[in-house]
């Protein structure tokens, strides 16, 4: 079992990566960004949307400037480098608000977006 860090917690990551969200009810989505100068490798990391997570397996790597979208619905045996399928049958995100956190597998955040009544 792994326990949440609660003192002097960091991961190289940190402000290395941007999260954003589209929750549009026919195609939501969710983007990773990388704003370092290098590459950054995502596996071993996990998107977070309670109850939900995404676990990022091996090949999730986002040079510099690049981004992975992760579409909610879809089949991830469609995936492809940069695109990537949760796999839902319907949409998860909440339009009214809702928040999606980039974290360690010990619930370090490294990047969050939230809209509507929610906050990071």
């Amino acid at each position: 079992m792994v326990y949440p860090c609660t003192v002097a917690c960091g991961d190289p990551l940190i402000g290395a990566v941007a999260v954003s969200a589209d929750p549009a009810v026919r195609r939501e989505s969710i983007t990773v960004t990388n704003v370092t100068s290098g590459p950054l490798d995502l596996d071993g990391y996990v998107l977070k949307s309670p109850p939900y997570s995404y676990h990022f397996e091996q090949a999730s790597v986002l040079q510099s400037g690049e981004s992975m979208r992760i579409l909610v619905t879809g089949a991830p045996e469609d995936d492809e480098p940069l695109l990537k399928h949760w796999g839902f049958a319907k949409p998860i995100l909440r339009n009214g608000g809702d928040v999606v956190r980039l974290s360690t597998y010990s619930d370090i955040t490294l990047a969050c977006t939230a809209w509507g009544d929610k906050s990071c």
